[in-house]
């Protein structure tokens, strides 16, 4: 099978069900999220923690923060020049 048979099939299995694929070497959203539940909950030194994530990391925290279904969660923004603050059960997006 060729590259972009491989590729263009990945693809349609990501679009078909995109919290649940896995990508290859990778996590899925579905488990990214069950580990961002259990990393939220945990014990904080200081009442302030920041994490620099990339898009899926930041839309799952976002997601998994705000109590959001899946879809809610994918729909979720990430761009490179915003700080997103997650306090008091509020999600709030800073331009930078």
């Amino acid at each position: 099978m060729s590259a972009t048979l491989k590729l263009n099939g990945a693809r349609r299995a990501r679009e078909a069900d995109k919290w649940r694929y896995v990508v290859p070497g990778g996590e899925s959203y579905a488990s990214v999220y069950n580990r961002a539940r259990e990393w939220l909950a945990g014990k904080r030194e200081s009442h302030i923690t920041i994490a620099v994530t990339h898009r899926m990391v930041s839309r799952v925290l976002q997601g998994a923060y705000a109590g959001l279904t899946p879809e809610q969660t994918l729909h979720r923004s990430h761009f490179s020049d915003r700080l997103y603050r997650l306090h008091d059960a509020q999600l709030e997006e800073f331009e930078c």
